[in-house]
């Protein structure tokens, strides 16, 4: 049991702090002395908050552990603005949301880091749905191949391009938009567009993230898929390929050849495995135009579509 000098000190420090706090009422928000009164004396806590606001106020903000912002507000000026961008691109994200993931880190203002963690949902999101498309599209494509052609879409230069359509750079908050000129625009704005998918993913879902990158991303063409197919020895590899699914040895067969004696000669030739032609290519000679169709044999393989199908992530849904 505590002596009666002790609650006597007690009481008169706890007296001291609402006197303080009553001084501060005039103010909008509670003093930290009206915050310490509360949590000093909890058990008088209630009776001094019916003598003034500002313990009131007080004994509300002691009891809460993640007190209100009033930096979290949206300006109206930037709401507008805001407004303007979800109708623009169709992401209909609350307003407070889409402030912080426009925000990049670099702007150097508190709160600004918290885009880095949508970012980063972002990033594997992007990955996984584009990555899973593609892995299915063309069950063939080896390793390699599969991986240079995901960066094909979800690389920086694609998420800059659909960054710049969507208007990111206008709207994004980053530390030119305190130095004009600064550079590094772009790359920033692919940052901002990836936390901006995150944002999708953790607020509206996987469904709405999913249909967000097939129109934006996966709608996109790709120039030249069998630039992706790394083979430095084709022939070789096309035998090899054919031995593992016990098919006959492939060959190659001149079909056609025109200008032998002149400055341009132009050969035809055709890769066969028994009487089926698997491939066919045309070169200056004959060893270029067996390179070429063992090259088509391989692309004919490898990247043989799938029309319909459904990924993994969608029937989990």
């Amino acid at each position: 049991m505590p002596s009666t000098a002790t609650a006597r000190n007690a009481s008169i420090t706890f007296a001291r702090l609402a006197r303080a706090a009553a001084r501060s009422s005039c103010t909008a928000q509670p003093s930290a002395v009206a915050l310490t009164a509360a949590r000093l004396n909890p058990a008088t806590s209630h009776r001094a908050a019916h003598t003034t606001p500002a313990l009131r106020q007080a004994v509300a903000a002691a009891a809460s552990p993640l007190p209100p912002s009033p930096s979290a507000a949206v300006p109206p000026h930037e709401r507008a603005r805001l407004a303007a961008f979800t109708a623009r691109t169709g992401l209909n994200l609350d307003p407070e949301l889409l402030r912080i993931v426009l925000t990049h880190r670099s702007y150097g203002k508190p709160g600004a880091e918290q885009s880095a963690r949508f970012e980063f949902i972002g990033e594997r999101a992007l990955d996984l749905y584009v990555t899973e498309h593609i892995y299915l599209k063309y069950p063939e494509l080896p390793t390699g191949a599969l991986s240079s052609v995901v960066k094909a879409y979800v690389g920086d230069k694609a998420v800059q391009k659909v960054a710049v359509q969507f208007g990111v750079p206008q709207v994004m908050r980053w530390k030119g938009t305190h130095t004009p000129h600064t550079r590094g625009e772009i790359a920033i704005g692919a940052s901002v567009l990836r936390s901006l998918i995150g944002a999708l993913q953790t607020s509206l879902g996987p469904e709405a993230t999913r249909a967000f990158v097939r129109a934006h991303f996966l709608s996109r063409t790709i120039d030249d898929l069998s630039a992706h197919l790394k083979v430095s020895a084709p022939m070789a590899t096309l035998a090899l390929l054919m031995k593992n699914q016990d098919r006959i040895r492939p060959v190659s067969r001149l079909l056609q050849e025109t200008g032998r004696l002149s400055h341009a000669p132009v050969f035809l030739v055709g890769i066969y495995s028994g009487v089926e032609k698997i491939g066919e290519g045309a070169g200056s000679s004959k060893s270029h135009a067996e390179h070429s169709a063992a090259v088509d044999a391989l692309c004919k393989h490898y990247l043989r579509e799938v029309k319909d199908f459904s990924v993994p992530s969608e029937v989990a849904s």
